[in-house]
């Protein structure tokens, strides 16, 4: 009666150590892949988001001048 639940544990601990390595590749592909998408945004997307911004917002050419002024 003791040799049933012996092989249970055994094969329940097998599906756990697959389970467990399972999941820890398919963490690792997820963060491969947003680690990927992080720098493509920090190389590609933020600069050219920042480049935007400064094009339309671009602060005059007296801009300068009138901080001297003021001072």
């Amino acid at each position: 009666s003791m040799t049933p639940s012996w092989s249970y544990l055994i094969n329940s601990g097998n599906s756990f150590i697959t389970l467990g390595a399972h999941t820890l590749f398919i963490f690792l592909l997820c963060f491969l892949f947003l680690s990927n998408l992080f720098f493509l945004y920090m190389n590609i997307v933020f600069p050219s988001i920042v480049e935007f911004i400064y094009s339309t917002h671009k602060l005059p050419n007296n801009f300068c001048q009138n901080i001297k002024y003021f001072l």
